[in-house]
């Protein structure tokens, strides 16, 4: 269904914000409610009364003003980018979140990379080499490689944590301000066997995120 929904829990009212529920693109500047988007996957809310939207075929980051309920395109320009990593472009962004000084993190799963939109409306490339693998932990983010970002948050010092997966490749790594890369938990090889061991000594699978803000797989 290509629509956010809304639980009031003081009333348990469920409602529709955003989305017609048929799938497309259309309606920036109007009524959420009237806006077609095609597979949101993830929302976030900002500091300043937005829900931003990433809508994973779409290659735009919308925004929902929760006050006035008029969407926006906030970054993207609804052509895919290609290698030559246009300034303004995106390519299928699964997830997007927000620091504490307003700028805005954009995953690119085809991509394989990380864009960055200051408090300026400014957007950049945080971390990407451009090519899957992986490789560079301890190193500058844009000389380092990894597959498929799928996920991922800022913490509660500004690093941005976020999780990879692709069908021979899992796992979970975090990038200070700086940026640089590190990997504190299971990387490189996906596999069906659990352990319990240190988190970087460790591989996964599928990974998820949990409430109590632990990693699951």
């Amino acid at each position: 269904m290509a629509a956010i929904r809304k639980v009031d829990f003081a009333t348990g009212i469920i409602s529709t914000v955003a989305g017609t529920r048929e799938p497309g693109y259309s309606r920036d500047g109007g009524p959420g409610t009237l806006a077609q988007m095609r597979e949101p996957n993830v929302c976030f809310l900002d500091d300043n009364g937005g829900l931003l939207i990433a809508d994973i075929p779409d290659p735009r980051i919308r925004r929902l003003d929760l006050d006035t309920g008029i969407m926006t395109m906030f970054a993207g320009d609804g052509e895919k980018s290609t290698a030559s990593r246009l300034p303004k472009r995106l390519s299928w962004a699964p997830a997007v979140c927000v620091d504490s000084k307003g700028n805005t993190y954009i995953a690119e799963r085809e991509g394989n990379g990380v864009r960055k939109v200051d408090a300026n409306g400014v957007m950049s490339t945080f971390a990407d080499t451009g090519e899957p693998g992986y490789g560079g932990d301890g190193g500058p983010a844009l000389a380092a490689a990894w597959g498929a970002p799928k996920a991922m948050r800022c913490d509660n010092r500004d690093d941005l944590i976020w999780w990879t997966l692709r069908t021979t490749q899992s796992g979970v790594s975090t990038l200070k301000p700086a940026p640089s890369l590190s990997s504190p938990a299971g990387i490189r090889e996906a596999t069906a066997a659990w352990s319990d061991r240190t988190a970087v000594s460790s591989t996964t699978r599928a990974i998820y995120t949990s409430l109590t803000a632990s990693i699951t797989e």
